[in-house]
């Protein structure tokens, strides 16, 4: 039986966007198993005290969980903002299968103490993960991992960021990851 392709594409999003914003992924599937239609395994957990050491003062360790979450919840609100542009519709809390991802960003910024801007919190968030799955090179990805999920239903972590790395120039994705870093967008927004 072939998996929706919408589910494909919502997985997709979220793998290529942990690839492209520097997270690793051990594995993603469309395998519709305990009400979920798919899953994107991130290897990435909360900075703990090892890496408080390693950045040797609360500034850098602030700026460091900043970027962390703000990488986290791109990559949540990825999945989708691709299975919406893939179907035309409008990302809200209430579409099946979003409405996890939703309660993840919530969690996540409840999590950070909140600190993000209101201007940032979920809308914010999701019209900028809208703006990094539309980069020409991304959809690309995402599109060809959706056809492959569709086809094969699962893909490993290293197959995705070997078919990324292979796609997307190395500057290119040091770009994006600069473009999509959060001070990046904090100065956007004061621009605007």
């Amino acid at each position: 039986m072939k998996p929706d392709i919408s589910t494909c594409y919502h997985e997709a999003g979220h793998a290529v966007a942990a690839v492209v914003l520097g997270r690793a992924i051990k594995k993603v599937d469309v395998y519709p198993i305990s009400g979920r239609s798919g899953v994107c395994v991130s290897l990435k957990q909360p900075p703990g005290e090892k890496i408080f050491k390693k950045c040797g003062s609360i500034k850098k360790f602030m700026r460091f969980l900043r970027e962390f979450y703000n990488r986290a919840i791109l990559c949540v609100l990825a999945g989708p903002m691709a299975g919406c542009k893939y179907s035309g519709r409008t990302f809200t809390s209430h579409c099946p299968g979003d409405s996890k991802d939703y309660k993840t960003v919530a969690l996540l910024l409840k999590n950070y103490n909140n600190s993000f801007p209101k201007t940032l919190e979920i809308e914010g968030m999701s019209q900028i993960a809208a703006l990094l799955i539309n980069e020409p090179e991304v959809w690309k990805a995402i599109t060809f991992l959706a056809g492959y999920l569709e086809n094969f239903h699962e893909i490993d972590g290293k197959s995705v960021r070997d078919y990324v790395n292979r796609n997307i120039p190395k500057k290119r994705r040091k770009e994006l990851k600069k473009d999509y870093s959060f001070l990046s967008i904090i100065n956007q927004l004061d621009q605007s």
